[in-house]
């Protein structure tokens, strides 16, 4: 039978995160999971992340990030997800000014394909993390499956 890994969302602690990262990650590692997914940064730097991840024994393979990051600073943003391992980058949330049925939701779509192509040169693929409002509709159609 194939064992899976299992990873925390590291936004459910991120008050021991911001407290203590190198703390809360051992934590996270004796309690049993073997991979993480990054909300925050805490101010740490993206080598700090990963020595500290290679020491206690833990795989990054996501990380919530705002995709408007990538548009303003591509290279350091990607860099900075290639040093601590995510094979994944999820778009936490999008704010309802630039859901369809905005002016703004035609060049939010190219924005973010104009993203996951640029972390598709890096083999990170990205996602979106949904909620309950994109559930409500714009022309019969959920504010989702227009995404």
């Amino acid at each position: 039978m194939k064992q899976f890994k299992v990873a925390l969302q590291l936004y459910s602690i991120r008050e021991d995160m911001q407290k203590d990262m190198a703390s809360a990650l051992k934590t996270v590692k004796e309690i049993g999971y073997d991979c993480v997914e990054f909300a925050g940064y805490f101010g740490q730097s993206a080598e700090y992340i990963r020595n500290l991840l290679d020491e206690i024994g833990l795989e990054c393979i996501s990380a919530h990030q705002g995709y408007e990051v990538f548009l303003n600073n591509p290279e350091e943003e990607v860099a900075f997800l290639e040093t601590i391992g995510a094979k994944y980058c999820a778009i936490p949330w999008m704010d309802l000014k630039k859901q369809a049925g905005t002016e703004s939701f035609a060049k939010t779509v190219e924005e973010i394909k104009q993203v996951g192509s640029l972390l598709q040169q890096s083999g990170i693929i990205l996602l979106y993390h949904n909620h309950d409002f994109e559930f409500q509709t714009f022309e019969d159609k959920f504010l989702l499956d227009w995404l």
